[in-house]
Order: structure tokens, then sequence, then C-alpha cells
């Protein structure tokens, strides 16, 4: 066995093609990195500069208020963020695709929440250019091209029958080859790795280990694939094109094919359209007669003694009110597609082990749509808390005061969440399992 891996090893140092191929890989991983750093650099420094703007703003409004008033509540602007993890430096998943800020208004949240929702169609299919996409997409190709002729290059060099003359199985001798690549291959990825954790100042946690394994058992995977076509025992030229026909279909094709199957069958409407809806139902609220609105709104609230409030403010705020309640399924709807859409894909996303990586890389790194509903969740609940402040002093016929800036709701920041879901560990490591038995067998029957 060390005889065969020295040899093979040699036999990489000649191979100046091979070189080449895993110095790009490498070179591409780390620009990878780069970009991936550089990308979480400018969110973190957008949501750092619209945090610091936003506390001008609230500077200028407290010097500049003169007395109590009413009016205060309805020029509250409030900035809440998505902030990314440092794993997103590695895997960016959705986030530059999704909005990762948001202003939330004291009033009126679901006409304006998508105002700034923008979908890149190519990007939610392929991801970004990111250390992930790297492990995903290029390192089986560079896999590939290490071991698409290991058995079948001392074959056609007339060195096999002499390998196994010297007392070792035909199984041994793919197992050590392949073994080999492996740790070749995955040394590389170590090395990526942890340039990349040094780079973007990541924590040794759960969450890198974690994300780690996902990539070592992927690469599990396609050490067992090359197994099950290498025990087939064919040429060097069939092996490439039968690998590389593997790497189009679990890579490219199956998620495309899926990603289209849940756009037709899972559709999500877009931002956009939302936007147009609730402002059209913002339209016809400020139609409804006042009278038909403080009716709705008592029935809700309870009798208030509008002998003490404006009439025309207690109205405000039950339009307001009943307008949200309006808006609120459709944002909900929007919420119910998002969930189906990411279960229907977690259900099928067995079927390729790429994409069942890349989901649980995003997953880990919390750059996944999932990621982006709690956001959405977050900043929902965040502007009820300030409405809610807000009508509480109306309703009250309590003037805003200069003290009350500081009482004003502060945006809770989420904490992260812990990745629990191993069943994608299963599956990826399941896929690689079934293809390395369907080798053992072949062999076998040689």
């Amino acid at each position: 066995m060390k005889a065969i891996l020295l040899n093979d090893w040699k036999n990489l140092l000649r191979n100046k093609q091979l070189l080449v191929a895993i110095a790009l890989f490498f070179a591409v991983g780390l620009y990878a990195i780069y970009y991936g750093n550089a990308e979480v650099q400018k969110q973190e420094k957008t949501i750092t500069s619209v945090i610091e703007k936003e506390q001008k703003d609230i500077k200028t409004a407290i010097e500049k208020f003169k007395e109590p008033n009413f009016d205060v509540s309805w020029s509250i602007r409030r900035t809440i963020a998505n902030y990314p993890n440092k794993l997103v430096a590695l895997s960016l998943g959705q986030k530059d695709v999704f909005p990762y800020t948001k202003t939330v208004r004291a009033y009126g949240f679901y006409g304006s929440v998508f105002g700034s929702e923008i979908a890149n169609p190519y990007k939610l299919l392929t991801g970004n250019f990111d250390l992930a996409f790297v492990f995903i997409f290029l390192m089986p190709l560079l896999l590939i091209a290490l071991s698409y002729n290991l058995l079948s290059a001392e074959k056609e060099n007339g060195t096999l029958s002499l390998i196994l003359v010297n007392y070792i199985s035909l199984k041994k001798l793919i197992f050590t080859k392949i073994l080999f690549r492996f740790l070749l291959v995955l040394g590389f990825v170590i090395l990526l790795f942890l340039i990349g954790l040094i780079a973007i100042n990541a924590p040794m946690n759960s969450s890198t280990f974690s994300w780690f394994w996902a990539v070592t058992f992927y690469t599990v995977f396609w050490c067992c694939l090359i197994f099950y076509w290498v025990s087939w025992q064919q040429n060097s030229a069939f092996n490439a094109l039968v690998l590389l026909g593997n790497w189009l279909f679990f890579v490219v094709l199956i998620p495309t094919f899926l990603n289209l199957y849940l756009q037709s069958t899972k559709p999500i409407s877009s931002g956009a359209n939302l936007q147009r809806e609730l402002r059209e139902i913002t339209e016809k609220g400020w139609g409804v007669p006042k009278k038909e609105n403080l009716v709705k709104f008592f029935a809700e609230k309870g009798e208030i003694d509008t002998t003490k409030i404006n009439a025309d403010m207690v109205n405000e705020i039950g339009f307001i009110y009943y307008m949200d309640k309006t808006a609120k399924p459709h944002f909900d709807e929007y919420k119910t597609q998002l969930v189906s859409q990411i279960n229907a894909s977690n259900t099928w996303s067995w079927l390729s082990p790429a994409m069942q990586t890349q989901t649980t890389l995003h997953q880990i790194a919390e750059s996944d749509t999932d990621n982006y509903l709690r956001f959405l969740e977050n900043t929902e609940k965040y502007y009820y808390q300030i409405r809610d402040f807000c009508d509480t002093q109306k309703l009250a016929n309590k003037k805003f005061e200069k003290n009350d800036f500081e009482k004003i709701p502060k945006a809770e920041i989420s904490s992260n969440k812990v990745f629990t879901d191993v069943m994608g560990y299963v599956k990826i490591i399941a896929f690689g399992l079934v293809f390395l038995l369907l080798g053992l067998v072949k062999i076998n029957k040689k």
C-alpha cells in the first residue's frame, strides 16, 4: 500500500497538467475567499452607514424639537438590519439577493416592505462565486481529473498485472489509489478552509466544524461515485466521459430542473406585485367613510372616550389598524409561499448531493431563504411594537414629548440559529454509500 501511494505521488509530480489544475483550483479558491469577504464587508459597511445616518437624524430631530405634539409619530423611522454571519463570506447564499436592511415607519408597514425587493434569477439558481461554489462545482472536476484513469492507465501501460501479482487485490488497489486522491484533495480543501476562516476572522465553533463536515462528506460522495465507475474497468476515455456526465447530471441538470419545477409548482409572488396589490388596498382604504372605519375600530378595540381625542386622529389610527389587518393576509401568503418552496426544496434535495450540500452550507452560514424569512418576521414584529407605542400615546391623548424619543422601542438583533439539520449529512453520505456498495458488487463479479 505504501509503495502504491508513493508511486502515485511521484506520478502526480511528473504530470504538469495536473499540477496546473491543482494550482488553478487553489488560486480560484483564494479569489473566492476574497470575493466573499469583500461582499460581506460591503454589507457590514452599508448597515453601519445606514445606522449612523439614522442616529444622526434622530439627534437632529431631538435638537429641533420645540413643543409636545401628536405629529412626530408619523415621521418616526427606524432601521432593522439582518447582520451577516461570519461564515456568510464562505457561503453567500441569498444574502446579496434579498435586502438586508429595512426601514420601519410608525405607520404603514406592508405597503413599503417590498419596495427594495430585488431577485436575480441567475444567482437564485447558481449561487455566488464563493468558497462554497468552488467546493461544490469545481472540486468534483479536480477529483475527476485526478481519478478518471487511476486504474485504466495501469492497464493501458501494461503494469496492472504486475501490481496484482504482488499479492494485492484489485479492490485494495482501487481503494488505495482513491484514498490517495481523497486525502490530496481534502488537504487542499482544509487549507483553503483554514485560510478562509483566518481571512474572515471566524471563530472555531460548532458552526465552522459543521460547515467543514458538510464539504468533507460531499468529497466522500464523489470518491464513492468514482470508485463505482472505476470498478467497471473500462478505458480512460469511457471513465472521463461518464464521470463528466455524472458531474453535469448531479451538479447542473438536477438543480436546474428542480428549480424550474419549484418555480412552476410552488411559485412565489414577486415583491413588486405584492407592493402594487398593497398600494391598491391602501388607495381603496382612503375611500372608506370615516364613520365605517370608527365603527370597525371600536368593535375591535372597545369603546374609547372620543370627547378628549380628536376624531380625525382616531379615524387615522383606525384606518391604519384596518389597513394593516387587510394587507397582512397578503404578507402572510408571501411567507407561506416561501416556506412551501423551502420545504419542497428540502424534500427533493436528496436527488442531488451537490444541491443538498449547497443547502446545508447555506443553512449553517444563515445565508439561506429561511434566514430572510426570519428577518421579515422580525421586521413585522418590530413594526407592531413601534405602531402600538405611538397608538397607545395618542389614544391616551398624550402628546409626544422630547424624552419620548428614548422610549421608542429598539429593534432586537435576532440571535444566530444553531444548525441542527443532521439529515443533510445523512442524505449526502447515503448517496455515496450506495455507489460504494454497487462498486463492490461490480468488482466481485469480475
